[in-house]
């Protein structure tokens, strides 16, 4: 008869029989912290599970964006609107010499906002 383990949240298991057991992850203690690497049976889990984890991935995409969104002051969001506004209003006419300044503008920009001027 084989037994099933229920631990307790927080307690550590040891168990002889756990110890041989191939899972989807390994581990190894590398300068005091503890490395997790997948295997090829986690490997095969996730390829076997694959809309699965991509549906997962996305609303994890979805939800970071709009804690990113929201953590904008109104202002820059409304800005950044405009900009979208801007950029696609001139879809049809873009050169390469438009394309390039245009692209020069917006670098500058974003480099004066990560520089902070």
């Amino acid at each position: 008869m084989r037994r099933r383990l229920r631990p307790q949240p927080g307690r550590r298991v040891s168990d002889p029989d756990l110890a041989g057991r191939a899972g989807p992850t390994s581990s190894e203690s590398a300068s005091g912290k503890k490395l997790y690497t997948i295997t090829e049976l986690g490997r095969a889990y996730l390829d076997e599970n694959r809309a699965q984890v991509d549906g997962i991935l996305a609303r994890l995409d979805m939800f970071a964006r709009v804690q990113a969104k929201n953590a904008l002051p109104e202002r820059v969001h409304q800005a950044m609107h405009t900009l979208k506004h801007a950029l696609l209003l001139n879809k049809s006419n873009w050169s390469e010499a438009e394309a390039e300044r245009v692209s020069a503008v917006l670098e500058q920009a974003a480099n004066a906002i990560v520089d902070g001027h």
